[in-house]
Formats: structure tokens, sequence, C-alpha cells
């Protein structure tokens, strides 16, 4: 269940299923709770429609969130609120292939900034992109990111407006990757470390605010138990 909470403040807001929402195809929608006390929730189905499922939700003040996921044929969807989680608009989604992209994850390290991580199809390939308005209007970066391998990245997490790190994996089976950004995504660098070998993927990343160290977690290659990786953001950044 995808949730955030405004950084210094009590404001969350959580993902969940709704049966007062139904999909296109017929399903159970989504709709969202909204809490600005971590004790009483409100429910709100106003999620746009063309939602089948959310994947990911970052609100980086107690009034502003972003939220991504897929909709039919799972094509990409992003939705912005300016009321703290109580209503949502679509997106502008020009810039995205709706028959190839899709969007795994969001962060957005202000209010104005933001970034959304996922892949492409045929042929796999990574997928991010930045807005610099709040998640109303985006740049892909694909052209910018690492493309020694295919790979697909599922988590980001940035330290700072211009300092992020995203991980996914190489393939379905792994191993887990890792990329890392200090230039606001006009360039990134992929990590060596053989210490992601050990990962079949990573699923979600975590950097503090301020910080130079990430943590990110996924399944071991020899295990499905979880697991947690940590790295510091330079040694991703430079990583040969």
């Amino acid at each position: 269940m995808p949730v955030s909470c405004a950084p210094g403040t009590t404001h969350c807001v959580a993902v969940l299923g709704s049966t007062s929402v139904t999909t296109v195809y017929g399903t159970i929608g989504q709709g969202v709770a909204v809490t600005s006390d971590l004790t009483n929730w409100s429910g709100y189905n106003s999620l746009p429609s063309q939602f089948v499922q959310v994947l990911s939700i970052s609100c980086p003040t107690s009034t502003h969130c972003v939220a991504v996921g897929v909709g039919m044929t799972d094509a990409p969807v992003i939705a912005v609120s300016t009321t703290g989680g109580v209503s949502w608009t679509e997106a502008n989604m020009s810039p995205f292939n709706p028959a190839s992209d899709w969007t795994q994850a969001v962060t957005c390290p202000s209010a104005l900034v933001c970034y959304i991580v996922g892949g492409t199809v045929g042929p796999t390939a990574p997928m991010a992109a930045i807005s610099t308005d709040g998640g109303q209007d985006w740049t892909v970066l694909d052209k910018d990111l690492p493309t020694s391998q295919a790979y697909f990245l599922d988590g980001i997490s940035c330290s700072s407006a211009s300092s992020c790190v995203a991980v996914g994996a190489l393939s379905s089976t792994g191993p887990g990757t890792a990329i890392a950004t200090t230039s606001s995504g006009t360039t990134w660098s992929q990590s060596h470390s053989s210490t992601l070998g050990q990962f079949g993927a990573l699923q979600s990343v975590s950097c503090p605010t301020g910080t130079t160290v990430c943590f990110a977690s996924g399944a071991p290659v020899s295990s499905q138990d979880p697991a947690v990786v940590t790295r510091r953001l330079v040694s991703f950044a430079g990583a040969q």
C-alpha cells in the first residue's frame, strides 16, 4: 500500500483499495486515506479514473502530493494533488509513450522538483523523468541514463533536489542495479559494486535528506527473504 508523510509534519496520505471505485476492468479500484494527526483518517475516492493501480506516492508538503501508477494496458498515469490528497488532477502525460512506458516510483525532494522512474518494453530499458513544476509537466531523461545493459528501475530517492539514487534489476531474475545523479538527472552513473550482485533485484531505496548515505532493500539471489544494503551516494555516483 503506497503511503507518504510530508517531512516534518503529521500529514500522511495512503492509497488503498476502495469498494466504491471500479476500474475500467470492472475490478475494485483505489481511493486515498488522509490524516493530519496520525490518528484520525478520512477517505476520498478522488483519484483520476485513468488509474488501474497506483504504485507510488510522494508528498513533499502537507498540501502537495504526486501519485504514479498504471492505467489501461499498463499505460503510465501521473496525478497531482494540491489539497493534501483530498482532490487530484491528471498530469500532462504527453511526454510519455502509452504503448511502452510504465511509471513505477515517484519521489519529490521539494514541492517543485519530482522524479519518476520505471521502464519501457520492446525492448526492456530504464525510464526516468523530472518535473520542475510540482509534477504537472515532465521532461523524460531516458537519453541521459546509462545504457551499457538493459535494466529497469523500481525505486528512487533523493537526498536533495539534484542528488538521487534509483534502483532496480538488470533482468527479471537480477542482479540488482543502482544508478545515481548529482546533476538533477542530466548525467547518471551506474554502480558496479559487487554487493549488488548478491540481490535478485532492489525494490526500494531511501536517501536521508542532506546526507550521502542511501539504504536499499531487495531479495538476495539465494533467498526470498528481504535484505538491506547501504551504500554512499558518492560511491554510487562515481562507481566504475
